[in-house]
């Protein structure tokens, strides 16, 4: 699954935005500098913003909890949604709530019942994954 065509494809739906413009915003917000999706980074930010059990929903095979906006700006960060919000001409409020539909989407088609091991680069980039919470 091309989890950038995945948030490109749902993000520009709700942004209003041709699909070029939409993966520039999305490679800078969450990109891995491969043209992909740094979900490894995702589920870190979103955990460390207080939403763990979100992330366990979206992880696992049941069913998905959403996300509110300020669940993205305090899990992204504002300053860094505002500048690139306005990088692209867009609306903070509007680029959070792309964001918010999109995140649980991605993480929930990177992973099965829990398992996050291909999305992050096998057992070596779970490796690598916890090394940056110590």
């Amino acid at each position: 699954m091309d989890l950038m065509k995945i948030v490109t494809n749902v993000l520009a739906d709700k942004l209003g935005v041709d699909g070029d413009t939409v993966q520039s915003v999305v490679e800078q917000l969450m990109g891995n500098g491969d043209g992909g999706i740094d979900v490894a980074g995702l589920v870190s930010s979103f955990n460390a913003g207080g939403l763990s059990s979100a992330v366990s929903s979206w992880l696992g095979d049941g069913a998905n909890d959403g996300l509110d906006i300020s669940d993205v700006v305090n899990a992204l960060g504002s300053d860094k949604l505002a500048s690139v919000a306005s990088q692209f001409n867009l609306d903070v409020d509007q680029l959070a709530g792309g964001l918010a539909e999109a995140v649980p989407s991605v993480i929930d088609n990177a992973s099965s019942g829990g398992n996050l091991l291909d999305a992050v680069g096998g057992i070596g980039g779970l490796a690598d994954m916890a090394k940056k919470f110590f």
